[in-house]
């Protein structure tokens, strides 16, 4: 039945080509005769066996023109005709394998599908290799490519829409870009601060360094020295704090033992008449002496390596890496604080002011497009060109494209490309039949 209705559906088909007046002259002409040669032809071989059965039952004889002449020729030309319809037929048919299609069927069992799908697997294949040998060279083709795309790329124009383009997407997106960035620029100092800065490495920097440095006796000696013309520039201040602890001192003094004589005189009288007899300007000096002597160097030399010791000490006990590990907690807790408010506040304006300067334009034109083009055009020579040929996989895709392909809408397509010179085929096998038939009616 389905056999059947794909001849009556091709068969009227036929027909409205005919009938169509916007068709072309030689398609409507040809579907016209094919849609003749199709039904005469089967109504030819239907009066064969008609006139087999009724000259073997002797109801009735033929003419001898009708048996020599126009049987002969219709006959010729349906066979003609047939013959190559069937042969066309069986190219795509059955598309399925079928025991009972009537090809399976006159053949004996042998020809069960069509040609074209039982070689669907292996046609596509070769197809494949033929199109990338011949048709579409994956190595010209990614040639071709890289050129075509080297070619835009470094146009001034398709430069400068890409520039203008790099530049509205990040400005529209200016703000996320912050956001992003400003989380990983502090998370990055944070952990460069917690990598630098440790109880131990404090630990280390102090024994390797600071301790050494301060034990040295150069240094020990400049900081003496330091120490001394300080007390010396401050010495007038030292002798006036001294003047007035004695002042007040003698006062008390002889308020103290001599109370009897306060009756006479007063203890700020006898302290201020000491005042006046003590000459300061003496004791000045001789601080000042006193301070520049050797022995009172050496003796700030030795308590400052002392305090040295001792804070060694200090510092390596459990109390000061107590103190040490909550100094660096609070002063990564500031440094995080301080981050997040300064990249907060600044980060943005400095977005805009990057994003939105000429500066930038220049340099992706001037700079990073050419280096880009560069860049490009020696990877695609490198490695580019051979992975587009692989990504292509021309021979591949063309294959797994047929393979995919159904058969009945791959029919479908042939047929509305070259159903013209198909039927042209079919007629044309009918026209030679009748004239091979016509030929042997003359020769007998």
């Amino acid at each position: 039945m389905k056999f059947i209705r794909e001849c009556y559906t091709g068969w009227l088909s036929r027909w409205g080509i005919a009938r169509d007046r916007g068709a072309d002259k030689g398609r409507r002409v040809c579907a016209l005769l094919e849609f003749l040669c199709f039904p005469v032809s089967l109504l030819t071989i239907l009066c064969i066996f008609i006139q087999f059965a009724v000259e073997k039952s002797g109801l009735y004889v033929f003419p001898a023109w009708w048996t020599t002449y126009a049987m002969r020729i219709l006959s010729s030309a349906a066979i003609g005709y047939l013959t190559n319809w069937i042969a066309i037929e069986m190219l795509f048919k059955p598309f399925h394998e079928e025991k009972w299609h009537p090809f399976s069927i006159i053949t004996c069992g042998w020809w069960r599908q069509g040609m074209v799908p039982k070689n669907k697997a292996k046609i596509a294949a070769k197809l494949g290799e033929e199109i990338k040998g011949k048709l579409l060279n994956p190595d010209t083709m990614a040639e071709e490519l890289c050129q075509m795309i080297e070619s835009v790329v470094s146009k001034p124009e398709t430069q400068a829409k890409l520039c203008a383009q790099f530049q509205t997407i990040v400005q529209q997106n200016e703000q996320s870009i912050v956001d992003f960035v400003a989380p990983h620029i502090e998370s990055s100092i944070a952990e460069q601060f917690d990598r630098l800065v440790k109880p131990e490495t404090v630990m280390e920097f102090w024994t390797s360094t600071i301790e050494p440095k301060l034990k040295a006796p150069e240094t020990r000696e400049l900081i003496a020295n330091k120490i001394t013309d300080g007390l010396k520039r401050r010495s007038p201040q030292i002798i006036e704090m001294l003047r007035g602890e004695v002042k007040t001192a003698i006062a008390a003094f002889v308020r103290e033992k001599f109370g009897i004589i306060t009756l006479l005189v007063s203890p700020e009288d006898v302290s201020a008449w000491s005042d006046k007899n003590i000459d300061w300007g003496h004791w000045n000096t001789k601080l000042n002496d006193k301070l520049a002597s050797d022995e009172t160097q050496a003796m700030l030399r030795e308590e400052i390596l002392n305090l040295v010791n001792q804070f060694n000490g200090y510092i390596h006990s459990e109390e000061a890496a107590e103190k040490v590990a909550a100094v660096i907690d609070n002063l990564r807790n500031k440094l995080r604080a301080y981050l997040k408010d300064y990249l907060n506040t600044q980060l943005p304006k400095f977005a805009s002011s990057l994003f939105n300067n000429d500066k930038l334009e220049k340099w992706l034109r001037e700079t990073l497009l050419p280096k880009a083009v560069v860049f490009f055009r020696d990877y695609m020579q490198r490695e580019g060109k051979d992975l587009i040929v692989q990504k292509l996989d021309i021979a591949h895709r063309v294959e797994d494209a047929v393979n995919k392909q159904d058969m009945e809408q791959f029919y479908g397509m042939v047929n509305s490309v070259v159903a013209q010179h198909l039927g042209a085929i079919q007629v044309l096998g009918y026209a030679l039949g009748a004239v091979v038939g016509a030929l042997q009616a003359l020769m007998l």
